[in-house]
């Protein structure tokens, strides 16, 4: 079997698995979750394993393993139904009809994207070995679905409505496996060195405090999902560039005025009554 049929087969599976959730009982559905992280491991190792050597054991795998984890948990908080839709109200029959066409919709993309990682976490896997020219997008492809995992963990946690201290305590430890991969994706080396552990600490610590001081501010779950992409971007983005030698003022510029306009538009966005 060819290792794209592979990947297009794992990711199938894997797709279906999470979608069947919705047909389990609420009260065993965190299992069936983790049940599905345990297949994610096990698929992806058996897509890759080619090509593993190494630290890459991990670092390959954290991004499928959280995609999994991340969109299993934000999955609980999609809509059984859809009473209204450009506001036109929907009887129970269609509202519900509605809300399957989106979750079936999410579950679809969810498949894609999981190809998509597949691709490039073996561009990464082969690019440690030899060079290869579709690093650089392997790069920019990397770096965009190390944020939609974020969004996925960030969001959910946030909706579980846990205690402040836990919130940033999870969300910092989550954070941090995505830094490390992210950082360690740069340079491919077969360990991952002194900087990379440096910079990784600090962004999830930087993550985790911000977190804390979301949930003391009066914003919406998504809004704060957002503001905490938004901070895992920067922080990312430089500490990628600077690994690379690529920093230069007017890229720290480009980020900082990212995260000021987020910043002023979550101002705008929340309701301080």
């Amino acid at each position: 079997m060819s290792k794209r049929l592979r990947f297009i087969l794992a990711s199938a599976v894997i797709s279906v698995c999470l979608w069947g959730l919705q047909f389990i009982v609420p009260e065993h559905r965190i299992q069936a979750i983790i049940a599905a992280v345990v297949l994610s491991y096990l698929m992806s190792v058996w897509v890759l394993f080619e090509d593993l050597k190494g630290i890459e054991w991990v670092t390959i795998l954290i991004l499928p393993v959280l995609y999994t984890l991340g969109a299993g948990l934000f999955s609980l908080f999609l809509p059984e139904s859809l009473p209204r839709i450009f506001g036109q109200r929907l009887e129970a029959d269609v509202a519900r009809l509605a809300a399957s066409g989106v979750r079936m919709l999410f579950w679809l993309s969810f498949g894609v994207g999981f190809y998509a990682m597949y691709l490039t976490e073996n561009i990464f896997s082969v690019a440690a070995i030899r060079t290869i020219q579709l690093l650089r997008a392997a790069h920019a492809v990397g770096f965009l679905l190390t944020l939609v995992v974020a969004i996925f963990l960030f969001h959910s946690l946030i909706s579980f409505k846990l205690p402040f201290w836990m919130l940033a305590i999870l969300i910092g430890g989550l954070s941090l496996p995505l830094f490390l991969q992210g950082n360690w994706s740069m340079l491919l080396k077969e360990g991952l060195n002194r900087r990379i552990w440096l910079y990784s600490f600090a962004g999830a610590l930087i993550v985790a405090q911000a977190a804390l001081a979301l949930a003391f501010w009066p914003i919406e779950g998504l809004t704060a999902a957002l503001m905490l992409v938004t901070v895992m971007y920067v922080i990312l983005g430089l500490s990628q560039q600077y690994l690379m030698g690529r920093l230069f003022k007017n890229q720290i510029n480009e980020y900082v005025a990212v995260a000021v306009m987020v910043l002023v538009a979550s101002f705008y966005v929340t309701s301080w009554r």
